[in-house]
């Protein structure tokens, strides 16, 4: 095995092996950024070590320690495992190349910097938790220095920084970056957004004179230089008391030197060299997909080298926090994709397909169906974010003042742009809707033809990937006409011209449209009161009779049912199993329905459809001849989007029970060749790691990922515990003292959002995470954490819904609007403050739920 890559083949399937910030340099390198010439030494070449040396259980063992103890309580355990990591010997194989490599690399000095595999990440930076070692003469100092950096994965600062945030060392691998020193006269980084108030248009310039430790360290005060992005001109120079500064020593290693008077308070770069640094940033901004960069650089004689990329993240120190990953920005986790992901991501989910969703709405498709789609507006980079562990979108809306010449403009020009605007949407909806859908769903038949245990393990991936892309196309479909855009875009013009006496709520104008969604309801009830009619089958499926001993009608019937409508999802995140992987919970779902006596979900939706009919005329009755033209126009625009959302939600899940089944059966075969022991690990896995194991089987070569996805489950299994925000951002302290639970002079309340109207009174049933059958009583209240299509039966029987995650676009928002049902999400602590049988009221129009007795 070779365990040292050079800069160019150690990034793409590579980077699982040497960790993000080797890869990212590697990939740099590639793309023609001058940077000092590197080798990559892979993870690999750490575990051939601890494996030559008699440590890997050890280290096994005392990882598992490490996770179920605090810092405190680990004694001297880490320092013990950094010595005997410092006092082994290298493989005379791994010594050899490395005398080799640094043959390559020429008689000048070389350096040795740490990649771990959660350095330089996009959900944290573990930036200074491991060591560098610069200057190195020969390859005794090399062969230590590489001892040193393997050993400080076990550093203090390390394992300490990841128990306060609670998550697994278990994951922990170690790559090292080698590379020729570059004997910096001036040093610095470069960030491509302020890092302070997270101005978009100022690049962020720190310099030091000396190597760049001194000012990545904080030895030193350097020079500070803010620089217009796009005119890459200098905007302000402030000079730092530049004392001292690291230098080269001659022996190997560094060493601090004095600064001479006057070069303390002279400038360390000119004008030229800035603007250098500043287009030397923002081109590696552009490479790295325009997400904002944290840039280290030197200079040497003239010549301008990078020597690290990383994404800008906001440092949260010690401790769990909930923080803007970039300053002055806004970030949703219940909006757009969230409303779809109620809980902590996997890690294969949020490194795959999660990304290329993103993409796909913020790029305005993917092209992989050739849909021609009408652009729209995108956010600013970074799209989303993972913080511990749970997805946000951002949230940083275009200035909409202006029109597309960029002007300001008039009142009347406004208006006639939205009409225009919104008759187009319309027209490219509709037509969507009417012949691309449907040639859509023949198209994926074909799909669902597909043996997934003949094709190889690199055929799985694209599958999974063309599936996703094929989502994606929808997803952009469905993105522009959510019911935030109602919200933001009907809601404000409605409320100004209606009065407040003659209002119904806006969502009710917007109601009660036919679906696919809606006919699995309908489906469910028709086969309920078959199930009815039979004498005593509903007993059987009560006892939970197999499946195999119902009969074979039903069996027939509940495989048409999963079939049809099976595809549904209580997430995005493919580790959950979809609705028709569970016939035995169709079941219980179906036994529930036949010993109650329901109305016809068809019936609720036609009642509800009537009196969005009713509310529209008795709106555009209450208005002159000219504003009465312009509600009609909104109306019809807004409902011409809920009458193909539901549809659009539909079938953006068709592709998840392959996607699915596809990393299942990539899952089974790692299993097989011992790379995991059990199928669900794969899910634990990021992309990068899936994508070199599937190079590993091809290889024959024999690896093990199953400590790597162990202690990434334990981590996820503490995220999900998480009450995390709705917001990050400036508005996070204002818009969370507005909901929450409250028990004060006013009484017992909590205030979350309203998204379907009507006021109900009754008593509380909890759902809870996991419950396969819930008792619910017609008319109770149900409150649940997250609201999923198999939770969508009970609404028709409940009373009011009450979520604790979610947006007015999520699925069941809108199934309750379509049945009439008062409903309210984003309530906080609602499952903590609330029990079962608690008499409540629910004001689905105000966002209220009133606890009246316990």
């Amino acid at each position: 095995m070779t365990f040292i890559l050079p800069f160019g083949q150690a990034h793409g399937d590579q980077a699982w092996r040497t960790g993000p910030k080797a890869a990212r340099l590697s990939e740099l390198s590639t793309a023609g950024f001058r940077i000092p010439a590197g080798f990559a030494i892979t993870t690999d070449a750490l575990d051939h070590f601890l494996a030559s040396n008699g440590l890997t259980d050890e280290i096994a063992t005392a990882l598992k320690r490490f996770d179920e103890l605090r810092f405190d309580e680990l004694g001297n355990e880490p320092a013990h495992l950094r010595e005997r990591l410092t006092g082994g010997d290298l493989p005379e194989d791994l010594g050899d190349e490395l005398r080799r490599i640094l043959g390559e690399l020429g008689d000048g000095p070389v350096a040795l910097r740490s990649s771990s595999t959660l350095e330089d990440r996009a959900d944290f930076s573990f930036a200074g938790q491991h060591d560098s070692c610069l200057n190195l003469q020969d390859f005794d100092q090399c062969a230590a220095a590489l001892k040193t950096v393997w050993a400080s994965l076990y550093s203090d600062r390390a394992i300490s920084y990841l128990r306060a945030l609670d998550r697994s060392t278990q994951p922990l691998r170690m790559g090292v970056i080698l590379q020729t020193l570059v004997p910096a006269q001036t040093a610095g980084v470069a960030f491509t957004v302020h890092p302070v108030n997270g101005d978009y248009e100022q690049v962020y310039i720190s310099a030091a004179l000396g190597l760049g430790e001194s000012t990545v360290s904080g030895e030193v005060t350097p020079d500070e230089i803010l620089v217009s992005r796009t005119k890459r001109k200098t905007l302000s120079y402030t000079v730092g008391a530049k004392a001292s500064k690291v230098v080269a020593d001659e022996a190997g290693g560094t060493r601090q030197a004095v600064v001479g008077a006057d070069d303390q308070q002279a400038q360390a770069l000119d004008e030229t060299q800035v603007a250098q640094i500043a287009e030397l940033a923002l081109n590696v901004e552009e490479q790295m997909g325009n997400n904002p960069q944290d840039v280290e650089w030197a200079y040497r004689d003239g010549e301008l080298f990078l020597l690290q990329a990383r994404p800008m993240v906001q440092n949260a120190g010690q401790g769990l926090t909930w923080q803007a990953p970039i300053p002055g920005s806004h970030w949703r986790r219940n909006w757009r994709l969230g409303e779809w992901l109620p809980g902590a991501v996997t890690p294969l989910f949020s490194s795959w397909v999660l990304p290329m969703l993103v993409a796909a709405r913020e790029n305005f498709g993917t092209g992989r169906l050739g849909w021609k789609h009408r652009p729209a507006f995108s956010m600013p980079h970074p799209w989303f974010c993972i913080v511990n562990g749970y997805f946000y979108t951002r949230q940083d809306f275009p200035d909409w003042s202006k029109g597309k010449d960029g002007k300001e403009q008039t009142e009347e020009e406004k208006r006639a742009e939205r009409m225009e605007r919104m008759e187009g949407g319309k027209k490219h909806l509709r037509n969507w809707h009417e012949k691309l859908l449907p040639d859509y769903v023949e198209h994926f038949a074909k799909h669902r033809q597909a043996d997934l245990s003949a094709r190889s393990e690199r055929e799985l991936l694209g599958f999974v990937e063309m599936l996703a892309e094929e989502a994606g196309e929808i997803w952009f479909i469905i993105a522009p006409i959510g019911y935030g855009f109602e919200e933001m875009g009907f809601k404000p013009h409605y409320e100004e011209k209606i009065p407040e006496e003659g209002r119904v709520h806006f969502s009710a104008l917007f109601s009660g449209y036919p679906s696919r969604i809606f006919d699995a309801q309908q489906a469910l009830y028709e086969l309920a009161t078959k199930v009815r009619e039979q004498e005593s089958l509903a007993d059987k499926l009560c006892a939970e009779t197999p499946i195999a001993d119902l009969p074979a009608w039903l069996q027939q019937s509940l495989a048409d049912y999963a079939a049809e409508y099976g595809h549904q999802l209580a997430s995005l995140d493919f580790f959950w199993p979809t609705t028709g992987e569970d016939q035995g919970q169709i079941c219980q779902t179906l036994d529930l329905f036949a010993q109650q006596d329901l109305e016809a979900p068809e019936a609720q939706r036609q009642r509800t459809a009537k009196r969005r009919d009713d509310n529209t005329a008795a709106v555009l009755a209450q208005l002159t001849d000219d504003e009465r033209e312009t509600m009609a126009a909104l109306i019809d625009y807004y409902q011409t989007n809920a009458s193909v959302r539901e549809d659009a939600n539909f079938y953006f899940q068709l592709g998840w029970p392959l996607m699915r089944a596809a990393v299942l059966e990539l899952a089974q075969r790692l299993v097989k060749a011992g790379v995991l022991t059990d199928t669900d690990a794969v899910f634990f896995l990021e992309k990068d790691e899936l994508q070199g194991a599937v190079a590993a089987l091809e290889n024959s070569a024999a690896i093990s990922l199953q400590q790597v996805a162990a202690g990434r489950q334990r981590t996820w299994q503490e995220q999900r515990q998480l009450d995390a925000p709705d917001m990050l951002g400036e508005k996070e302290e204002e818009d969370r003292g507005e909901k929450g639970y409250f028990d004060d002079e006013e009484g017992r309340r909590i205030i979350a959002q309203g998204v379907s109207p009507g006021i109900c009174r009754g008593r509380v049933r909890i759902a809870q995470p996991g419950d396969k059958v819930v008792p619910l009583e017609k008319g109770e209240i149900l409150v649940t954490h997250a609201a999923s299509p198999q939770l969508t039966p009970l609404m028709l029987m409940a009373g009011a819904l009450v979520v604790e995650v979610g947006g007015g676009a999520s699925h069941s928002s809108l199934v309750a609007r379509e049945l009439g049902l008062p409903a309210i999400v984003d309530a906080p602590q609602a499952i903590q403050v609330l029990t079962d049988g608690m008499l409540v009221e629910v004001d689905g129009a105000r966002g209220v739920l009133r606890i009246i007795e316990e």
